[in-house]
């Protein structure tokens, strides 16, 4: 005796999933270019920077020394982090495909990167006249190195979020040189 063919209407049938994703070999990830690894990548950097110290005062009165250090998520300097992590956060988010990838994200991760950028400018000429009544009598102070370090990657997260923006299609008021290479 035959059995019948095992299909739809059949109760003891395997249906596969319904949604997700048809290839199981494949990643999300691997549908990140470069420029989104560099727009990733540049974001948790910035976010390492932040750990780092950002502003040093070193102290030195009758042969007694002492020094401190303040990171990036103090002050104002707190938006620089912030900032990263959300164009992170929101980037990687669209690639899950959690939110729909549009184009107007591209906004966001072009001036969220730009903003990050431009209060790390402010930081460091806040951190270099931070203090300052002290100066010269035996106290010292000034930019720490990850002030530099948050500099360097929030540019990169600036020109690597001006990249996924024309990827995605946004119009932007220059051309941003590279290539959305997989």
């Amino acid at each position: 005796m035959s059995q019948p063919p095992v299909g739809p209407n059949d109760p003891g049938g395997y249906y596969p999933p319904q949604g997700g994703n048809n290839n199981p070999g494949s990643s999300p990830l691997s549908n990140l270019t470069i420029t989104g690894w560099g727009l990733l990548g540049s974001a948790i950097l910035t976010f390492i920077a932040s750990l780092l110290p950002w502003w040093h005062v070193s102290v030195s009165i009758l042969g007694i020394e002492s020094s401190d250090s303040a990171s990036g998520w103090n002050r104002f300097w707190i938006l620089v982090p912030l900032l990263a992590l959300a164009v992170g956060v929101v980037y990687a988010l669209s690639v899950f495909k959690v939110i729909p990838a549009q184009a107007k994200l591209g906004l966001l991760y072009v001036y969220g990167g730009l903003a990050a950028f431009v209060v790390t400018i402010l930081a460091i000429i806040d951190t270099a006249t931070y203090g300052g009544a002290y100066e010269g009598s035996g106290v010292t102070f000034g930019p720490s190195f990850g002030v530099f370090v948050a500099l360097i990657t929030t540019a990169a997260l600036t020109y690597f979020g001006a990249l996924a923006a024309q990827e995605s299609g946004q119009k932007l008021p220059i051309k941003v040189p590279g290539l959305p290479v997989k």
